[in-house]
């Protein structure tokens, strides 16, 4: 009986605690792949590039969007943004010339955190070849809800000298690692015509 009551004794002191601790590790371990890591949530410098492609079919022509866009995210919340978004109209018998249209915009970062990124930015909006500078604004969210999963929106509107433009974006990623394949839609107002863009892409976070 002595025995016995010495041994549980040694148990409780001894082994209980390691593992509970051992038990509240694993939680923690889990925990941290669940959210976010440092570039996501942190304070660092964070960069990200994405390649995307969309097509806006009718049926008297399509629209093809082939996409790449950089952005930069500083220590000091300040940054940088560039897009190119390609412009491919293709009638029956005919493929017109691509147009490029492009904006590069400095950038802020009014939200910083684990679950939520919020940008807005001022700068220039330009097409290749046929189009002079413009103006753009930006705005855009981040959201990491949980897991690998993220929501992006932005929008972004300007002018092409006296061609208004309004682009807005809406995407449905999962990130692995630094890689996050994604699915979204475009609405595009250029030219006096709209074009809704079914697309998908792929976003690196470094």
């Amino acid at each position: 009986m002595n025995r016995a009551i010495l041994l549980s004794s040694l148990f409780s002191t001894l082994l209980l605690p390691g593992l509970v601790a051992a038990d509240l590790g694993a939680n923690e371990t889990n925990a941290a792949n669940d959210a976010p890591d440092e570039k996501t949530a942190g304070d660092d410098l964070s960069v990200s590039t994405a390649l995307q492609y969309g097509v806006n079919i009718k049926w008297w022509d399509e629209v093809h969007h082939p996409g790449l866009l950089a952005q930069v995210d500083g220590r000091s919340r300040f940054g940088g943004r560039i897009v190119f978004a390609g412009y491919l109209l293709v009638v029956p018998a005919e493929v017109q010339f691509p147009l490029v249209l492009g904006d590069a915009s400095l950038t802020f970062l009014t939200v910083r955190n684990e679950h939520l990124w919020m940008r807005v930015g001022l700068g220039m909006r330009f097409v290749i070849p046929d189009f002079g500078p413009g103006v753009n604004v930006h705005c855009g969210f981040d959201v990491f809800p949980s897991g690998p999963l993220v929501l992006s929106l932005y929008v972004d509107a300007g002018n092409h000298v006296k061609e208004g433009f309004v682009r807005g974006h809406a995407g449905v990623g999962l990130r692995f690692h630094w890689i996050e394949p994604y699915l979204g839609y475009e609405f595009w107002y250029f030219d006096a015509d709209a074009h809704n863009v079914p697309l998908g892409g792929i976003r690196g976070w470094f």
